[in-house]
């Protein structure tokens, strides 16, 4: 099923003749980066520029979060005002598409990244959420087993963070799927291999 889908995410970028939008999420360490790499990875020897925006990268800095992710506004902590306004808005205005990167160990933006017209895949927790769905061509949710993603989590993350994951960010990704119900909404679904 999961090789389907992907010869489904692929035939619908290349069908595209312009600009192609594709939103790729799943709750964290689902294994939407790698469904992303893959797609590119597919991609890259019969289309044009393709880009992978890393929802990741729109993570807001300590200084402009505030309290315990689940208790505030779904997705809080990842500032989507700004993928929408730097990102999303202008390319499908037929614009230039520019956004400065958020560095996790530095905790500050980093770096800007041109994004051009052509198929752009955003991946990441909360990049189909109800005020960005409306930019994307196609959105892919990516489903994974819990305990899959926490041993994933702690492998790349380590066993400190076991903490964040269990007691911030699983049970804020928890409550964007319960209301927001980005899985419902999606094109196709992807069962990640566990």
């Amino acid at each position: 099923m999961s090789a389907q889908i992907m010869a489904d995410i692929v035939d619908r970028c290349l069908s595209a003749n312009s600009l192609f939008i594709v939103g790729i999420d799943g709750c964290g360490a689902a294994g939407k980066s790698r469904l992303a790499t893959e797609v590119r990875v597919a991609l890259a020897s019969r289309s044009r520029d393709i880009s992978i925006v890393h929802m990741d990268d729109f993570y807001l800095p300590s200084a402009l979060r505030n309290g315990t992710l689940a208790l505030n506004s779904i997705g809080s902590a990842f500032d989507w005002q700004r993928l929408r306004g730097e990102v999303l808005a202008p390319l499908t205005a037929g614009q230039p598409a520019r956004y400065q990167r958020y560095d996790w160990p530095s905790d500050a933006l980093a770096e800007w990244h041109d994004v051009p017209q052509g198929i752009v895949i955003v991946e990441g927790v909360y990049s189909t959420r109800l005020e960005l769905e409306q930019f994307y061509d196609l959105t892919v949710w990516v489903e994974c087993p819990r305990p899959v993603r926490l041993a994933r989590a702690m492998e790349r993350d380590g066993e400190p963070a076991r903490r964040k994951w269990e007691d911030e960010w699983m049970p804020a990704e928890d409550r964007y799927v319960n209301e927001q119900s980005p899985h419902t909404r999606a094109d196709m679904i992807y069962a990640e291999p566990g």
